[in-house]
């Protein structure tokens, strides 16, 4: 079966939560085999213990909103100001 996804794909993040009971954290895997094959480019930011919607989960002492920001940052390229 062909994949949906190819390398030209635009870079995934994967945000999930490990105890999340609505999309299994299983569902995160299986996309993040999919991408890996595909040879597109992806992080995981796995949330250890989290369920679903969780808004207010850090990973790292950072913010989902600060991990988005640094992962759109990082793969468009973009030089921020000091």
């Amino acid at each position: 079966k062909k994949s949906r996804f190819d390398d030209t794909d635009p870079p995934l993040a994967i945000i999930h939560g490990t105890e999340d009971k609505t999309v299994p954290y299983e569902r995160a895997t299986e996309l993040i085999d999919l991408y890996s094959a595909s040879g597109a480019p992806y992080e995981l930011f796995k949330l250890q213990g989290a369920g679903h919607s969780a808004w207010n989960a850090k990973l790292g002492g950072k913010s989902l909103s600060r991990l988005s920001f640094e992962f759109a940052v990082k793969y468009q390229g973009l030089k921020l100001e000091p």
